[in-house]
């Protein structure tokens, strides 16, 4: 029986690694930040065993990908997972009920609230270990207060289980019923039952794709039917009348169905915990002894087997041998921890808790086989941890995760080797991610580490059974564009056709560069687009998913959606201190609708910028703006016609980024979908269509757009499931651009299904095709039709590795 540890990711600003534990039946997580659904496919890591995943914080460096991890290990056929944790992680879950819902799986919470809770399974036994820091204070209770409004007392909590129509607000619920209420909602979420069953009614049937269900349900096509939603008020909870009429001259009565919209969620209060696991496989059997079986009369055959499986055997005379008779011993399994020490507060609760204590002895039974820290800056420097370290045994493997110590190794090699070849054509536009194969910091530098001490890494191995084995095999095909020996540069060596053809395409271009330079600046030819994400859905080792950043010289930035990994690309793309500078720019981030894909990565880019803006004011104000004109935009109907506040923060947005002009329209997609028009003072407009199908709406707003941004998810042959999934092929965003009058049209949002190869099109000499982390002023757009016939030779081959997730 094997079983391993394989790291997944690495430490990095982007968040922590995940760790997968692998057993013949199924595979266990430790935390899943953003990116880590990517770094699965880019690693070949399968995702259907993975029923458990184990957080260390409720915090978004380690929950960051359970949204998008959830919805494809769903659509993969995962029908059960649970989900195990500290405090606020089913409030976490609860909090995604906007934009998350899978009726074919059920997802359970559990949540440590002592040291020692345990999980235990067929593999595995898992103590929980709760870690406070050394300054923290538990919350006074609420103060007791009589509402006027209620026969209740304020600070007091109801004891029934459940809330009744007309309840007050679920604060009023005890601690206990909360929970309850919460799992319901998680419940409502994750459903795991089958689809309805068809009605009679025709018209019944096209209310029952919304009635009762999550808001972002697809309407079902039902051609006896035209339905008709009234908006909800915006609040939560509110209601919204689904309308349905009859087609074919009102013979059939218009019906009315009422569709509720997400339950409130009871207030949550951050708690500082941080949870480490101490992990056990199952009692590893003893060996067989063929010799033993023999003396006792039993020839070699398959009852070897049976008794080798735990079974006893009968002989022909009735003799009856049991399993201990020919088995060796069996011994304890193997032990590993997982210790997650975010900061040095935490150090004093960690080095007093008997948890660990019980393995830092001689009794090799209960030694660790390896021990893998995840530490935050300054914990691995200071001398009482790693003398806590050292007490493990000297037989004992460390793992040490630590972003200093770890070096920043490129970790979408694919992604990087495809970057590498389309640098060949202009490397400015198409920059080769950063990377640094070389640690900050050594670890050797620090004294008295316990001997068997390593950095983590990408795809470090550790195998716990049959005997414990570390392995790096990452470090076969690390990805150095600098070293000419390496795979990245072989492969590029290789296309031979496609450097002589980019040779010519640069010259070509140089000369259009040529004549931009001499004719007379034009408005916008400074603004710098840059298609971080590319892709539709999911991401995929090529393109990630939506997010596309523009730089407004003196003014600002703008982020037209923000899917997961978003800040993962910048931080690729322009480094700590470039993404630094950039969020510290940041004006606006408009999220086009509430499909995942599109702003699951939000929560990461707005928490580093208020971080980083703490200090500026000025940054402060206009993205507290922004949060306000984000909820405006997704929940309000069209921003331009709201009243009140959030009239008033457009208008100084507009100020901030210096335009006249900023529109939003309601596209065709989902419930809640829009496109944006940016108009500068200057002369300049920038438009954006988020997902949808043509739409006469778009073109209007959009009207002699210096840039369209358009979506192109399927090919021209593909206009059925356009049609069906609300989006565009390739020939209609084109034909978007042309009778918007647009001077460039830039494509991009890509269907998964063509993860690798971009879909290209001769229309015309204004369209351009967009891949991550390209970069081009609005200058050099022209400068991108011109790439298409060198990469058209680049992507002859077909992609092995197409997927039907659109």
């Amino acid at each position: 029986m094997k079983s391993y540890i394989r790291i997944i990711g690495n430490s990095t600003p982007e968040g922590v690694p995940s760790i997968v534990v692998h057993f013949d039946s199924k595979k266990y997580m430790f935390n899943c930040s953003e990116g880590t659904q990517r770094m699965c496919i880019e690693n070949k890591t399968k995702l259907p065993k993975m029923g458990n995943i184990f957080l260390t914080r409720v915090d978004w460096d380690c929950v960051g990908g359970i949204p998008g991890m959830l919805m494809s290990l769903a659509d993969q056929g995962t029908k059960n997972v649970k989900l195990l944790g500290g405090k606020n992680l089913t409030h976490f879950m609860a909090a995604t009920r906007h934009f998350i819902y899978r009726t074919s799986m059920s997802v359970e919470t559990h949540e440590f609230d002592h040291d020692g809770a345990e999980f235990k399974d067929e593999n595995l036994t898992i103590r929980s270990v709760i870690l406070l820091p050394d300054d923290y204070k538990p919350p006074s209770p609420p103060p007791i207060t009589i509402d006027p409004n209620s026969a209740t007392l304020a600070g007091t909590k109801r004891d029934h289980d459940s809330m009744s129509e007309g309840d007050a607000h679920p604060d009023s619920l005890s601690p206990v019923a909360q929970m309850n209420y919460k799992r319901q909602i998680l419940s409502d979420m994750f459903s795991n039952q089958a689809a309805a069953p068809v009605k009679v009614d025709e018209i019944e049937r096209a209310a029952a794709a919304y009635t009762g269900g999550h808001p972002l349900a697809p309407l079902e096509k039902v051609p006896g039917a035209d339905v008709r939603i009234l908006e909800p008020t915006g609040e939560e909870g509110g209601e919204a009348i689904l309308e349905v009429h009859g087609k074919g001259g009102g013979k059939a009565p218009a019906k009315k169905f009422v569709m509720r919209g997400p339950k409130k969620l009871p207030r949550s209060k951050p708690v500082p915990q941080v949870i480490s696991y101490v992990c056990q496989g199952p009692a590893y059997p003893g060996k067989f002894d063929p010799k033993a079986a023999l003396t006792l009369g039993l020839k070699p055959g398959k009852e070897y087997g049976r008794l080798q499986q735990g079974n006893s055997v009968t002989l022909p005379d009735g003799t009856v041998i049991h399993p201990h008779q020919v088995m060796g011993s069996s011994r304890p399994g193997a032990i590993f921890i997982i210790i997650d020490c975010p900061t040095p507060a935490y150090i004093p609760s960690l080095l007093a808790s008997p948890a660990f204590a019980i393995h830092q002895t001689d009794d090799v039974k209960q030694q660790p086989k390896v021990v893998i820290h995840m530490l935050g800056k300054g914990v691995i420097e200071d001398e009482k941890y790693r003398e806590w370290m050292k007490k493990f045994g000297g037989e004992t493997q460390h793992i040490v995760g630590s972003e200093d110590y770890c070096a920043q190794s490129i970790l979408f090699t694919s992604h990087a080797i495809a970057q590498l070849k389309l640098s060949r054509l202009d490397d400015r536009i198409f920059p080769i991610p950063q990377y640094n194969n070389i640690p900050l910091k050594l670890l050797e530098s620090l004294p008295n580490l316990p001997r068997n001490t390593t950095p983590l890494s990408n795809l470090l191995q550790f195998q716990l059974e049959p005997s414990p084995v570390l392995s790096h095999p990452e470090q076969q095909s690390l990805f150095d564009h600098h070293n000419p020996k390496s795979k990245a540069v072989e492969i590029l060596e290789e296309l031979h056709e496609y450097k002589a053809l980019a040779i010519d395409v640069r010259a070509e271009v140089a000369k259009i560069a040529a004549t931009v330079a001499q004719r007379e600046k034009r408005p916008g030819d400074d603004v710098v687009i840059t298609t971080l994400g590319t892709g539709s859905a999911i991401p995929s080792k090529y393109r990630n998913v939506s997010a596309t950043l523009l730089e407004i010289p003196d003014h600002g930035n703008v982020l037209l959606d923000a899917g997961e990994g978003t800040f993962g690309q910048m931080l690729r793309l322009m480094g700590v201190e470039g993404v630094e500078a950039c969020l510290l720019d940041l004006r606006l981030l408009f999220v086009s609708h509430l499909h995942a894909d599109h702003h699951l990565g939000a929560v990461k880019v707005l928490g580093r910028w208020n971080r980083g803006s703490a200090e500026r004011d000025s940054a402060r104000r206009s993205a507290s703006n922004v949060r306000d004109v984000v909820k405006g935009v997704c929940g309000c109907g069209e921003l331009w016609d709201e009243e009140g506040e959030v009239r008033g923060y457009v208008a100084q947005l507009k100020k901030f980024l210096g335009l006249t002009t900023l529109k939003t329209v309601d596209v065709i997609h989902c419930r809640w979908a829009y496109g944006i028009s940016l108009e500068h003072a200057s002369g300049w407009k920038i438009v954006y269509s988020g997902d949808t199908r043509p739409s006469e709406k778009l073109v209007k707003v959009g009207l002699d757009a210096t840039v369209l941004i358009h979506e192109a998810t399927f090919e021209d042959d593909m206009t059925q499931e356009a049609l069906t999934k609300g989006h565009c092929t390739t020939r209609e965003a084109v034909e978007v651009g042309m009778r918007m009058n647009a001077s460039s049209t830039l494509l991009t949002h890509f269907s998964q299904r063509y993860p690798k190869i971009p879909v290209f099109t001769n229309a015309t000499s204004s369209v351009g095709i967009a891949f991550d982390m390209m970069r081009v002023r609005v200058a050099e757009l022209p400068r991108l039709p011109r790439f298409i016939r060198a990469m058209e030779v680049l992507y002859s081959v077909e992609c092995d590795e197409a997927n039907e997730n659109d």
